[in-house]
């Protein structure tokens, strides 16, 4: 059977790679997975049970500190792409994967939809034999890298739609867990990303807005918050910022199924304002630059609301909580005929996987 390495970054890419694993095996594939130190994504493969192997760390957040560990990692992933002989790779864009897979001649397959990731994708886009990308990501986004039109194949779906269109319901053991009571709205508030390349000096470090969060904590409205961090780093912060009212979380949680049961989401463009969007959760994002493509896309179908100002974000949480239930309705129908239209990915992924192997 072909041989089929993966290659997991981040927690989103562990998620999709929990469905994607099982497709590829009955559809005729080995399956190898490596990873890397990397707290959200070693915890996270640990928690959906895939069998990853760690190979590397995480840069941090300089650029010296990123260089230094691709390369150790990419002589590590040298290594160990030269006694597994994959005849395939699945990355979501991963520099160190791309660069062994280009230089051992193994073929490779990359699913991305962040073209704003410019270091990233200059580094590995125009390496592969094909790019696959939402259908909402416009092919001259990505040509201008390199990677020629009839190389990128587009899917009717949205990343998060892999892992969530089989998600029934959420579950108040999860608000146990952290101590909440469940009879109040919950808001919940992802930091962002502030070590990504494409971040670096525009993003806090405690990765979200401090003023935010302060205002939150002086709402009259009665309501959990819960602040779900990237960085042990950045932990002991966000809890001095918010307060004993509120719960900052320590560990990986099941975000799917804690958006579950959110009232509110507080993001800032990443994957969970895109879960919680499909999910009917109303979301809004705070963000440093103009909003990226699909967040752009999500605000048009009016799942995502943009704020400028802290002030006018928390003032928007307030109107929300305020008519939660026309707020929950009109968005759960949004997101329903949103869904609708989507199509599951995977087996367009093992399709183009065969035919670049030539199978039939």
């Amino acid at each position: 059977m072909p041989l089929c390495w993966i290659d997991v970054l981040t927690p989103k890419q562990a998620m999709f790679t929990s469905k994607l694993a099982p497709k590829l095996e009955s559809s005729g594939f080995d399956v190898e997975i490596t990873t890397r130190k990397y707290r959200e994504a070693e915890e996270l493969a640990k928690r959906l049970g895939l069998n990853a192997r760690p190979v590397g760390r995480h840069g941090g957040g300089s650029l010296r500190g990123k260089l230094e560990a691709s390369i150790e990692r990419t002589m590590l992933l040298t290594k160990l792409a030269s006694e597994l002989r994959p005849d395939v790779l699945v990355s979501f864009a991963s520099v160190e994967a791309a660069r062994v897979a280009y230089g051992l001649g193994i073929p490779q397959l990359i699913l991305c939809d962040s073209p704003h990731a410019e270091a990233v994708v200059r580094l590995t886009v125009p390496l592969a034999q094909k790019l696959l990308t939402p259908w909402v990501i416009p092919k001259d986004a990505w040509t201008c890298y390199g990677i020629s039109e009839e190389r990128i194949i587009h899917y009717r779906a949205l990343d998060p739609w892999v892992w969530l269109k089989d998600l029934r319901n959420g579950s108040e053991k999860i608000l146990e867990e952290l101590g909440l009571d469940s009879s109040l709205p919950l808001v919940v508030c992802r930091v962002a990303e502030s070590q990504a390349a494409y971040l670096l000096g525009d993003a806090p470090e405690v990765g979200v807005a401090p003023r935010i969060l302060r205002l939150l904590s002086t709402l009259e409205e009665d309501f959990n918050l819960v602040v779900v961090p990237r960085y042990e780093s950045q932990i002991s912060e966000l809890r001095r910022l918010v307060g004993s009212r509120s719960v900052v979380v320590d560990y990986v949680i099941d975000g799917p199924r804690l958006l579950k049961n959110c009232s509110v989401f507080i993001g800032s463009g990443g994957t969970m304002n895109t879960e919680a969007a499909l999910l009917g959760v109303p979301t809004l994002t705070y963000f440093p630059h103009k909003p990226y493509i699909i967040q752009r896309f999500l605000m048009d179908w009016g799942l995502v609301y943009g704020a400028s100002k802290p002030e006018k974000l928390v003032e928007m949480v307030r109107r929300i909580l305020r008519d939660l239930d026309e707020y929950r309705e009109m968005h759960k129908i949004k997101a329903e005929a949103l869904v609708s239209e989507m199509e599951d990915p995977l087996p367009k992924v093992v399709s183009v996987l065969k035919s670049i192997l030539g199978l039939s």
